[in-house]
């Protein structure tokens, strides 16, 4: 429990219709049962945050569009404009984790210690799949597996790598089942010479009007 007293949480939230206040309330809540008393702050009180100086940092908002609302983005991108400044971090693709014997064990603690927080499923995303295998057989929760091999309770990939949407770069991890982005460029293609050609709308894709309504509005129309 003294290693638990340590562990040190934030959570940051913004809400608008209440919904994530309560998934906020709910993820507080497991963690003070897991004997964790974690930061709570709505997103505007947390600008003089140092996300670094938590074990643990659970961010949630709502989602318009895959994207956070403007309040959440402007606040992760002032943070990730910060701390690369600071050589924090360095935005770059998924990198595997864990490739050596110390990595491995620091997996697996960071694994236990979110478990003990109160966390009902981990993801393991680009790490070698015995060390994935090691951190499934010692938690009790489930772990999803995405570029950690087949010992994970779930596996998961990125719909877009999944079904080719995205063509530009395939993770080494990614087993691509469709190329939709050629469907749908030759969908783009084909419409867009539609149009100029005068093709597209036709009758067919258009409302009418009853002839003597259309009549109506013409007497009826400002001079």
């Amino acid at each position: 429990m003294k290693e638990i007293e340590r562990f040190k949480a934030l959570v940051v939230y913004w809400s608008k219709t209440g919904n994530t206040e309560k998934v906020k309330e709910a993820i507080s809540k497991g963690m003070r049962k897991k004997g964790v008393t974690p930061t709570v702050k709505k997103v505007d009180e947390a600008e003089e945050e140092d996300l670094f100086n938590y074990d643990l940092v659970c961010i949630g908002a709502p989602s318009y569009e895959f994207l956070p609302p403007p309040p959440m983005m402007d606040f992760l991108k002032r943070k990730l404009t910060l701390y690369r400044s600071k050589g924090y971090i360095k935005p770059c693709a998924p990198k595997v984790q864990g490739k050596n014997a110390a990595a491995g064990v620091q997996l697996l603690k960071d694994a236990l210690a979110m478990e003990n927080a109160g966390c009902f499923a981990i993801v393991l995303e680009a790490i070698p799949d015995r060390v994935a295998q090691i951190i499934t057989d010692r938690l009790q929760i489930p772990t999803i597996g995405i570029g950690a091999g087949p010992h994970c309770d779930g596996q998961n990939l990125v719909l877009h790598d999944m079904v080719g949407l995205f063509d530009r770069f395939t993770p080494k991890f990614v087993k691509r089942y469709a190329n939709v982005w050629e469907i749908i460029q030759k969908a783009l293609a084909d419409f867009q010479a539609d149009v100029k050609a005068g093709g597209f709308p036709q009758a067919e894709h258009s409302f009418t009007m009853k002839d003597d309504e259309y009549e109506a509005l013409l007497k009826q129309l400002p001079k």
